[in-house]
């Protein structure tokens, strides 16, 4: 874990995040006190089951429309 002042923070932020970025805990001190922590972000409580990728899809409209969904579609994207 680095430890920075703040100071140091407002003068690097772009380095800082981008070393926080890469995976590095960067500790901000105030006053030589721990006040905040920079951590990558992560996707927490993400879970990739084995089946991923292997499903079906399953067609929402079961009977046959003619063609109106695709204008439904076609209108949505305008």
């Amino acid at each position: 874990m680095r430890i920075a002042p703040m100071q140091e923070l407002k003068e690097n932020l772009a380095t800082l995040a981008d070393i926080a970025a890469r995976g590095e805990t960067i500790e901000i001190t105030k006053h030589n006190k721990p006040f905040i922590r920079l951590t990558p972000a992560t996707a927490l409580g993400l879970h990739i089951g084995r089946s991923v990728g292997k499903a079906r899809l399953k067609a929402a409209v079961v009977k046959n429309t003619g063609g109106a969904y695709l204008k439904i579609l076609a209108a949505d994207r305008e």
